[in-house]
């Protein structure tokens, strides 16, 4: 499988929810094909805090949320740029840290409440195959 392939994913269910809403938010686009479809990796968290530090594993890889941050980046741009440089101050580093002390739980996140939408739940073994 091609990595184009690979990207070219999103649940069917979600696929649907969307096309169900199109009418209403983008009426001129609802009977048109979708050319492809693809996850937005939000990284959330139980706190609803954002994610910006290195991971865990992996000393040379800085992390933040993916695609969806890029337009915080004129607020958030100087706090990535502090975490590269290690100087994000202590408060900040605490509060945006990569947290692995729910990594074995089953299901500690439950929403911050700012997002609309069915529940969070995990990719079937179908979908995972797919990513």
């Amino acid at each position: 499988m091609t990595r184009s392939n690979r990207t070219n994913f999103a649940p069917a269910d979600d696929v649907g929810r969307f096309r169900a809403g199109l009418p209403t938010i983008l009426p001129s686009l609802a009977e048109r094909d979708f050319d492809r479809v693809v996850v937005c990796w939000y990284n959330d968290t139980p706190s609803g805090d954002f994610v910006i530090d290195y991971h865990p594993d992996l000393e040379s890889v800085p992390g933040k949320c993916r695609k969806c941050a890029f337009k915080f980046l004129p607020v958030l741009g100087k706090y990535v740029a502090q975490t590269f440089e290690r100087t994000l101050p202590s408060g900040l580093q605490q509060r945006w840290r990569f947290r692995m002390e729910h990594k074995d739980c089953e299901d500690t996140f439950h929403g911050d409440g700012s997002r609309g939408g069915p529940a969070r739940r995990e990719f079937t073994q179908q979908e995972k195959a797919l990513l």
